[in-house]
């Protein structure tokens, strides 16, 4: 039976003229008392999570927490802290050298969370990169957010123009005669950062005939 534990009461069931004093039997934890009236609480505990074999599984980006030699029951077991701060530390098996693994984030998976332990059971996947570390950061909060980083099939690639350092791509007539040209009338420039792969944020400037700069 769940001792301690606060139950959800449906106090709408209870007569108005009622004191609505609660007596709570201490033998029968389910059985509670309004008044007169006597209601059963129905009470439950986990006893597992069902997991759906077609369901992709979620790995998490953890960093390892070091632990001294009083303190380390496994030599091949550590402790990681996982960056999504609901899930619980981590204890994960690998035969690593541990030192490798300090001030790295880490992509760890959970398989199994034993009655007794406090801590779930998982094992390591890949060292991401340093801690700090801006691309590092990045990857790390695409993957805790399931954003999918792996590259362009064969198909999405042939699909592109054919670029080398011989031969730079250039825009072809027909497609300058199907758009609107503007690179005589503003100059048109991005306020993207160096490297960025989606050139989504543009400006353009122009001078008007009263000798205003618009900027837009």
């Amino acid at each position: 039976q769940p001792i301690g534990k606060r139950r959800l009461i449906d106090m709408s069931a209870s007569d108005p003229s009622d004191d609505r004093q609660i007596e709570q039997s201490r033998n029968d934890d389910t059985n509670i008392t309004f008044g007169t009236k006597s209601f059963v609480v129905p009470t439950a505990r986990v006893v597992g999570l069902y997991s759906n074999a077609n369901t992709r599984r979620r790995k998490f980006i953890a960093t390892l927490i070091p632990q001294t030699s009083a303190f380390r029951r496994d030599d091949n077991a550590i402790i990681v802290m996982p960056m999504d701060p609901k899930i619980p530390r981590i204890r994960i098996k690998t035969r690593i050298d541990q030192e490798s693994l300090i001030n790295k984030r880490l992509l760890v998976d959970i398989d199994t969370w034993n009655l007794d332990s406090m801590y779930p059971s998982g094992h390591y996947v890949k060292t991401i990169g340093d801690v700090g570390d801006l691309d590092t950061e990045i990857n790390c909060l695409l993957i805790e957010h399931g954003i999918d980083l792996s590259p362009f099939s064969a198909s999405a690639l042939a699909c592109l123009p054919h670029v080398s350092y011989d031969e730079p791509w250039i825009i072809t007539d027909d497609e300058i005669h199907r758009r609107r040209d503007l690179r005589g009338s503003c100059r048109i420039f991005s306020v993207d950062p160096p490297g960025c792969q989606d050139i989504d944020d543009a400006m353009h400037t122009r001078v008007l005939d009263n000798g205003d700069i618009e900027v837009d």
